[in-house]
C-alpha cells in the first residue's frame, strides 16, 4: 500500500531532500547548507533571498590603500619606494573597471611590487626602441600570444591576439595617450591581460545545459589567481614570496573566508591527520544510515526547531 503518513524522522528527511533539490543550483552551498536553508525557510526565519545571499555574498574588507599600506621591500630605498607608489597610483586608477575590484588590490599590489625589477627586465627585452623603452602593438600582441601558450587551460592563440588588442587599447587610452606602451602602462596592462587570458569566455554562457535545464556561465578565475598564472609564465621569480600567500589559499580556506565575511560561523582549521581521523570515525558511525541522514540532518533539524521556540532577535 502507498504510504500516506510520515513519522517524525521521515518528515525531517523529506524536508532535507526538499532543501537539497530547492538549492541544488547554488554551487556555493554544501548539502548541509541547503538543508539548513530549507529549515529556516519553513520556520519563517529567513526567506530564499536571505539564505542564498548569506551563502554567496562576499563582503569587501577595508580597502587597500597603497600610500598607507605598502611596505618597502628588503634593499629598496625610500626614493625607489616612492617611485613605485606613484606608479601604483596610476595602475590602480586604470584597473577600476576590472572584475572584482577592489577585493584583489592588495594581492595584485604585492605581486607586482615584489616582481617589479624582473618585470622591468621583461619589458626592456620586448621594447622595440632601446632608447625610449616603449612597446608597440605588434610586440605586445606577440607577448600575449606567447603567454597564452604557457598558461594552462586559458585562451587560444587566436583569442589571445584579439584580447591583446583590447588590453593594449585600454592601456594606451587611459595612461599613455599614444599607441605605444611605456613601462607604467605595460605593468598596468598585466592584470587585465592575465584576467582575459585566464577567462577567455568571461561574460558568455556555456553551450551546455545541465539536467535541470539551467544554462550556466563559465566559472571566473579571480584577477589575483590569473595574475599569478601570468607571472609564472613570465618566470617572475621575485614575486613568489608575495604569491605564496595566494597559493596557500586552498578552495576550502577561501570558502571559509567568504563565510566569515558574510557573518557565518566556520569550523576552526584542523590538521590533515585530525581531519583523516575524524573522517574515518564518522564513516564507521554512519555506515548504516541513509544518505540524507549522513548529512547530520536530524541533529540540524532539531537544533533549528529548538531555535524556532526562542524569541527572534530584533
Amino acid at each position: 500500500d502507498m504510504v500516506t503518513e510520515l513519522d517524525f524522522e521521515e518528515f525531517l528527511e523529506a524536508l532535507g531532500r526538499c532543501g537539497l533539490h530547492k538549492y541544488g543550483q547554488v554551487d556555493q552551498m554544501k548539502p548541509a547548507d541547503r538543508v539548513t536553508a530549507m529549515l529556516l525557510n519553513v520556520l519563517g526565519r529567513m526567506d530564499v533571498t536571505s539564505v542564498v545571499t548569506a551563502a554567496t555574498l562576499v563582503r569587501a574588507g577595508v580597502s587597500f590603500n597603497g600610500r598607507a599600506d605598502s611596505e618597502r621591500l628588503p634593499g629598496e630605498t625610500e626614493a625607489e619606494h616612492e617611485r613605485w607608489l606613484r606608479t601604483w597610483q596610476i595602475l590602480e586608477a586604470s584597473l577600476k573597471g576590472l572584475h572584482g575590484f577592489p577585493l584583489w588590490l592588495k594581492d595584485v599590489h604585492n605581486m607586482l611590487h615584489a616582481g617589479l625589477r624582473d618585470i622591468a627586465d621583461v619589458f626592456h627585452r620586448l621594447s622595440s626602441d632601446g632608447s625610449d623603452f616603449e612597446l608597440d602593438f605588434g610586440a605586445f600582441q606577440t607577448f600575449a600570444r606567447s603567454m597564452a601558450g604557457r598558461m594552462d587551460g586559458g585562451a587560444s592563440d587566436s583569442e589571445a591576439a584579439g584580447m591583446a588588442q583590447a588590453v593594449f587599447a585600454s592601456a594606451t587610452n587611459t595612461i599613455t595617450g599614444i599607441p605605444r606602451l611605456n613601462f607604467q602602462a605595460f605593468v598596468a596592462a598585466l592584470p587585465r591581460l592575465a584576467f582575459a587570458l585566464s577567462n577567455p569566455h568571461f561574460g558568455e554562457l556555456e553551450d551546455k545545459v545541465d539536467t535541470s535545464g539551467v544554462v550556466r556561465a563559465p566559472k571566473v578565475q579571480p584577477v589575483q589567481w590569473a595574475l599569478l598564472a601570468l607571472l609564472d609564465a613570465m618566470e617572475i621569480r621575485a614575486a613568489h614570496e608575495a604569491a605564496d600567500a595566494i597559493r596557500g589559499r586552498s578552495p576550502d580556506s577561501l570558502r571559509a573566508q567568504r563565510y566569515r565575511e558574510a557573518g557565518l560561523r566556520v569550523a576552526s582549521p584542523r590538521s590533515p591527520l585530525e581531519r583523516s581521523a575524524e573522517r574515518t570515525a564518522r564513516n564507521k558511525a554512519n555506515a548504516s544510515l541513509s544518505p540524507v541522514k549522513r548529512l547530520g540532518l536530524a541533529s540540524v533539524a532539531r537544533t533549528a526547531m529548538l531555535a524556532s521556540r526562542m524569541t527572534p532577535t530584533k
